[in-house]
């Protein structure tokens, strides 16, 4: 079994893209600063693509006379991770061991082998050593040290966004200390952003850390057998695509109810909606998708194994046991496989060589790569990207029918916090100088859709299918890792508000029926009052119903 710690260059697809990155963070401006097109370098990651954050200064507008920031809030997707469980890697691993005993793999299928072993170990290895997490525990789905360096930039930026908000001596010297507050999903990987993102504080505005403090834990859940939730962790608000009875089973007449019951609605819909499921099965089924499977594993598997693979005859599972050396002094990780992920025909197995390939780009640090070239049709890698950039549109974005509206509304209960937020600082209570999330891609793509913001909201007539001729929707674009929007509140001498937006560090509008709240013509600020009643209106509530939930959930 191969046991080298990185990627050989031989030029496997696998590591195709990582020159790209070789020289820093991928580039952005705007929405449309990453490749919009498949085929274009970066587009092709998806949800995968590691951080386009700003190439140098970002000129933001200027607040309008007698207006001073106040308070900013940010709701955060984890940075770059590796494979978030062992799985379809293992599953993959395991079909080409089983074409190596028939002597069926290609040359590029044998590098292939030693290349998977390779991610393999780099994920099992992730955070060994680390302060977070217990020694001998697989890293699947941690932080890599690239995704710690994207925290780390994106706080050191904030703090030179709003200088004098975030000066430690002038927060320090109210009557009463203003907090930072940090929540988090409750998944390790927020976490670590969490305080990654306190690493670069620290670094910044060293004096700002006697003000770091949790968002206050949840002691009401689940109803029949209520305990305390760890400090800061907030499923309802960070977590809310996967809330269950037997973590998060709300008492009667409870504030988060409403929101719960989406959610059971929502799971259930991506599980067994007819609608959604026929979409999903029509993408999965489509013979353009079937063709560029097979191109894709003619590379690697000779042509014996790959008819019986399409047959059926043959496939790969998440099996075996492996115990890794992690060579820092800490033992040895075991990584069991269990079974569960199956690769049984061409698509299923040329998706889970895209989903490893896409992922190695994050892994940049635990994989250095050079000389690299990929050996791919680049039609085929295009045809796997836009299958699964399509599944996570109707899945999470903006998608059709039914799903539009879950999709958007199962994050109200983050934009109410965010609302409640502001609120508070309208009402003087300024206890808070920043409240900052971080969470999961399921989080922000549904967030923006709610938002509204362009190219990120705009859900399709039921019956068209999704393409970039139909839709603005670029997975890279809206969802990268560590995605980020933040709102920068600015107050005057007369107590008025003014919000600016950030949609990954640019100014970004609303939806266009809170144009309404715009300060000025063209300007990136919104006066608070309108922007909050047209969000509200978004979240299909009036504004009786909104000032009873802002009392429920009141800070």
């Amino acid at each position: 079994m191969p046991t080298s710690s990185s990627f050989s260059s031989r030029g496997w697809v696998l590591v195709g893209l990582t020159a790209a990155l070789a020289c820093g963070p991928a580039q952005a401006d705007g929405m449309s600063g990453l490749d919009s097109e498949p085929g274009q370098g970066l587009g092709l990651l998806g949800t995968k693509t590691p951080y386009p954050a700003p190439q140098g200064p970002v000129a933001y507008e200027a607040a309008p006379e007698g207006y001073v920031p106040v308070y900013s809030e940010m709701v955060a997707r984890h940075g770059s991770r590796g494979q978030s469980s062992p799985g379809g890697d293992l599953a993959l691993y395991d079909l080409c061991l089983q074409a190596k005993e028939r002597q069926q793999l290609t040359p590029p299928g044998e590098r292939l082998l030693s290349d998977l072993w390779a991610l393999i170990r780099a994920n099992t290895l992730l955070g060994q050593g680390a302060p977070s997490g217990a020694p001998g525990t697989s890293g699947y789905g941690r932080l890599t040290a690239l995704g710690e360096q994207e925290h780390r930039e994106l706080a050191q930026r904030w703090v030179q966004r709003l200088p004098t908000l975030l000066n430690a001596k002038a927060l320090q010297a109210e009557a009463a200390p203003r907090q930072l507050v940090f929540a988090n999903s409750g998944v390790l990987r927020a976490a670590e952003s969490a305080e990654s993102f306190r690493q670069g504080l620290r670094t910044a505005q060293p004096g700002l850390e006697p003000l770091f403090t949790e968002a206050e834990a949840l002691t009401a859940y689940p109803a029949d057998a209520p305990r305390r939730q760890a400090p800061g962790v907030n499923r309802f608000e960070l977590y809310f695509h996967k809330l269950h009875a037997d973590t998060d089973l709300p008492p009667e007449g409870d504030a988060h109810a409403a929101l719960y019951r989406l959610s059971l609605q929502y799971q259930d819909v991506l599980r067994h909606g007819p609608a959604l499921q026929a979409q999903l099965q029509a993408l999965h089924d489509d013979p353009a998708l079937r063709d560029a499977a097979r191109q894709v594993l003619a590379a690697v598997f000779q042509d014996d194994f790959l008819q019986a693979l399409g047959r059926g005859e043959v496939q790969g599972r998440s099996r075996g046991g492996f115990s890794i050396e992690t060579g820092q002094g800490h033992g040895s990780v075991r990584l069991e496989g269990d079974g569960k992920a199956r690769l049984s025909g061409w698509v299923d197995a040329a998706l889970a060589l895209y989903e490893a390939w896409a992922i190695v780009p994050a892994l940049r640090v635990e994989l250095p790569q050079q000389d690299l070239q990929r050996d791919l049709p680049a039609s085929s890698l295009q045809a796997l990207a836009l299958y699964v950039e399509a599944s996570n549109f109707y899945e999470k974005g903006p998608g059709t029918g039914e799903s539009a509206r879950l999709n958007r509304q199962i994050s109200q209960g983050l934009l109410e916090d965010f609302l409640n937020e502001v609120d508070a600082i309208q009402a003087r209570n300024l206890s808070h100088a920043a409240k900052l999330r971080f969470s999961h891609a399921e989080a922000l793509i549904p967030f923006v859709a709610l938002l509204g913001v362009p190219g990120a909201s705009e859900p399709l007539p039921s019956g068209q299918p999704y393409s970039h001729d139909h839709s603005p929707w670029r997975a890279a674009q809206v969802a990268p890792l560590a995605a980020n929007v933040q709102w920068d509140v600015f107050r005057n001498a007369q107590g008025a508000l003014l919000l600016r937006a950030l949609f990954n560090e640019r100014p970004m509008s609303f939806d266009p029926s809170c144009e309404g709240g715009r300060h000025a013509p063209g300007s990136d600020f919104y006066d608070y009052l309108p922007l909050r009643a047209c969000l509200k209106a978004r979240m299909g509530q009036t504004e009786a119903q909104s000032d009873k939930k802002a009392q429920s959930s009141s800070r």
